[in-house]
Parts: structure tokens; C-alpha cells; sequence
């Protein structure tokens, strides 16, 4: 969801990535379907600073600005 989610919006370079097999054909398999404005707009209400994890080498950079 989240990469058809970024694939919707405008002017977003999206680099998705995998070395499963499973994972390259689950980020192809975003065509099939849309998100709605409830998808969105639940979507919208998550934080944007939040990572999985923050490597000693992450760019000092604000997501929402």
C-alpha cells in the first residue's frame, strides 16, 4: 500500500527495493488497485519522522519541510 500510496502523488521519486524474489513481485503488484480518500486521509494522520531505524550516517533533513 504504501508504494501505490507514493506512487499517486505528484512530483515523488519513488526507489523501492528487495532481493527476494517475493518482495520484487509484491512491489510490482501495486497496479491492480487504488487507494480512496479514506486511504489517504488515514495514510495522512501517520508521522512523518519516524524511521525503522537511524544509522549513524542518516543527512540531518526535516521530512515535513
Amino acid at each position: 500500500m504504501a508504494i501505490r500510496w507514493q506512487l499517486d502523488k505528484e512530483l515523488t521519486l519513488l526507489v523501492p527495493k528487495s532481493t527476494r524474489r517475493e518482495g520484487i513481485a509484491a512491489n510490482f503488484d501495486v497496479f491492480d488497485f487504488t487507494l480512496d480518500n479514506d486511504d489517504r486521509a488515514a495514510i495522512g494522520t501517520l508521522p512523518a519522522d519516524l524511521r525503522g531505524s537511524r544509522p549513524p550516517f542518516e543527512p540531518a533533513w526535516d521530512p515535513i519541510g
